[in-house]
């Protein structure tokens, strides 16, 4: 009864926060902290209820009321695929997907607890592949089954709630390329596996475009990436110092320049560059705010090409245009 009460207290937070299947986490402070709070105490209460027996095969357990004599059911309302949900969303808290390694050190704010590590193979991917596969299947159909290829992708995006923020992202990304016709589905090959391929894929692509933007070292930054550097280790072995000593700083002043709509003198460049490459690093990369007048391809020669701006890194300009003012 302890449990129900619990996870209905947490759906309350969810429902209220208008989000529906636990998909991500609300966007308020204090509902975050409520959540926190609450996701302890319910694991503290599953934790001794596995002590007394409890398990995720038998969710009705009955028993006699020592007072009454009388004979009761009670039936827990959490399964353990809600749970690991649940867990998932917990971790999200503090920067993390579970204890995978690299990023901050620091919480964004004060939530009580700290990180459950999830154990490999905790969060049971079958019932997403058996979706996928069902959602293969009709799409192969083609235009007969319109209604039922809905329903099917309808199911399949329920299943993404067992993923972190980072990896719903780049499964829906794959999802729709699918149904674009962009990318073929190959046999033997998970769903998790598509998103593993496109989360890396984007990763080696944001690593390349930062080395490229800032005539960065790639082969450095690559192994400083690969190292989760923290604070406190991020200049071990003068390795940062070595880093950001390969920089452009015509490219960099050019950057941010074109961020702040006004030209910085070298030393305040100097300071936004040692800011920038710091955080990218220990938040394991993101994707750069982009100015439509600074942003360099690849195929630059001697001069500068343009590119137009990509994502929505809006918050991270207006970061840049605040340091850049002071």
């Amino acid at each position: 009864e302890a449990l129900n009460a619990l996870y209905q207290a947490i759906q309350a937070v969810f429902e209220d926060a208008g989000i529906s299947d636990f998909m991500n986490l609300p966007e308020e402070a204090s509902e975050r902290k409520e959540f926190a709070k609450l996701f302890r105490e319910l694991n503290e209460c599953l934790e001794a209820a596995q002590i007394q027996g409890f398990s995720w095969k038998q969710l009705e357990y009955s028993f006699t009321e020592p007072e009454t004599n009388k004979s009761q059911t009670v039936k827990v309302e959490l399964d353990e695929q809600t749970y690991n949900v649940l867990l998932v969303r917990y971790n999200e808290l503090f920067g993390g997907d579970g204890g995978s390694g690299g990023g901050s050190d620091e919480v964004p704010y004060d939530i009580p607890g700290f990180p459950i590590p999830i154990e490999t193979g905790a969060i049971d991917n079958d019932y997403m592949n058996s979706r996928f596969e069902k959602f293969k299947k009709i799409l192969s159909q083609g235009g007969l089954a319109g209604e039922e290829l809905e329903r099917a992708k309808e199911e399949l995006h329920k299943t993404f709630a067992t993923l972190t923020q980072e990896e719903q992202k780049y499964a829906n990304i794959f999802l729709n390329d699918i149904l674009r016709g962009d990318v073929t589905p190959e046999e033997g090959k998970t769903f998790r596996d598509y998103v593993t391929e496109y989360m890396a894929k984007a990763q080696d692509d944001r690593i390349h475009r930062f080395a490229i933007q800032f005539g960065l070292e790639e082969g450095l930054l690559r192994n400083m990436m690969s190292s989760h550097v923290t604070e406190r280790n991020i200049n071990e072995f003068g390795r940062f110092d070595k880093l950001i000593k390969t920089a452009d700083k015509q490219r960099a002043a050019e950057y941010f320049s074109a961020i702040a709509g006004k030209k910085l003198p070298p030393p305040k460049v100097n300071i936004l560059l040692d800011k920038l490459l710091r955080d990218f690093l220990k938040q394991g990369g993101f994707d750069l705010p982009k100015n439509k007048d600074c942003a360099i391809t690849s195929r630059q020669k001697s001069g500068i090409e343009l590119s137009p701006p990509q994502g929505d890194s809006q918050d991270d300009e207006g970061r840049l245009l605040m340091a850049a003012e002071d």
